[in-house]
């Protein structure tokens, strides 16, 4: 900048604005152009069985392509900035709306002086208004501006084989030559991506990285706190105590458990104890328990024949005879 220019022309910024939108246009009819007479090339070499030069000239056709869809999109920013050029004029700071666009411009224009001059002039402008730490930053992305479609398109990178074997299938189509795509070639970009997995093969993860090793757990360890409870005694050790002691001990701490041996048989009867009193066995205490014996009677009223006869059940019918005479008298 010199010493008597203090700030961008703004004439001479419209103008080449405009003049690099007719140079976007020409440059895209041109490409297009030459990429028509490449296909057709293409083409004679596939019918030819010339298949490793037409996959080199396909990718020329391919970045050509790329080039002109940026072409497309940086003439449609330039009309943008033309459009808007009076609130671009007026305002010190860069609109919110066109932060993209002058990234985008920017960018691509320091990538792209040779095809179109009027970049380098459209770029000084911007400089001498917005100043050398914002073009900067639209150099280098820093803010991220930039648009991403057009930033991958002018990367150098190189083509992925199944894009050109596509391409390569598109054209013999479009000329009516048989062509048979290489499959290890159109999935290429697909498989080199895909995960390698063997099943004879056994995945065991690195200790260093945390993961507990097979057989142990180390992360996660039992809680040591509540011990486990007592298993109850077998049914043998039962029969065994219940032969030594009869003394029921509440604080057993087997009971309420269920014995872990075999059940008893069906046919087995169940053992009655007896119970006797205390006061039965001590003679000083009266025993208040006992109660009279009863006569026996007969309660078929047929007297026992095996019974020896009793005097004294033999009836006197005479002396009934008189006793009846009496109360007949009376």
């Amino acid at each position: 900048m010199s010493f008597f220019e203090s700030g961008p022309n703004m004439n001479k910024l419209k103008t080449n604005l405009s003049i690099a939108i007719q140079r976007l246009k020409v440059l895209q009819k041109k490409k297009t152009e030459i990429s028509e007479k490449t296909r057709a090339e293409i083409a004679n070499l596939i019918k030819i069985n010339k298949l490793d030069r037409a996959r080199i000239r396909c990718e020329v056709i391919i970045r050509d392509d790329y080039t002109i869809e940026v072409y497309d999109v940086l003439e449609l920013l330039c009309e943008i900035l033309v459009s808007r050029f009076a609130l671009i004029q007026s305002q010190k700071e860069i609109d919110k709306s066109l932060e993209e666009t002058f990234a985008t411009i920017i960018w691509c224009g320091s990538r792209l002086q040779v095809d179109i001059p009027e970049f380098k002039t459209i770029i000084d402008q911007f400089t001498l208004k917005y100043g050398k730490k914002y073009i900067h930053e639209c150099l280098t992305d820093e803010k991220f501006k930039v648009r991403q479609d057009v930033m991958k398109k002018l990367k150098v990178e190189a083509i992925p084989s199944n894009l050109t074997e596509m391409y390569l299938a598109e054209i013999s189509k479009s000329y009516n030559v048989a062509f048979a795509p290489d499959p290890s070639k159109l999935a290429g970009e697909f498989t080199e991506n895909l995960i390698k997995f063997d099943p004879d093969e056994q995945f065991i993860p690195d200790s260093d990285i945390g993961f507990p090793t097979p057989g142990t757990s180390a992360l996660f360890p039992h809680n040591t706190g509540a011990p486990y409870p007592t298993m109850g005694p077998s049914f043998e050790d039962e029969k065994k105590s219940s032969t030594t002691s009869s003394d029921f001990n509440p604080d057993d701490a087997s009971i309420g458990i269920f014995p872990t041996g075999p059940p008893p048989a069906y046919n087995d009867k169940p053992a009655v104890k007896k119970i006797v009193s205390d006061s039965f066995n001590d003679p000083s205490e009266p025993n208040t328990n006992t109660l009279p014996s009863l006569p026996k009677f007969n309660t078929n009223g047929v007297p026992d024949a095996s019974a020896p006869p009793d005097q004294e059940e033999d009836v006197d019918f005479d002396a009934l005879n008189k006793r009846f005479e009496q109360l007949r008298k009376k």
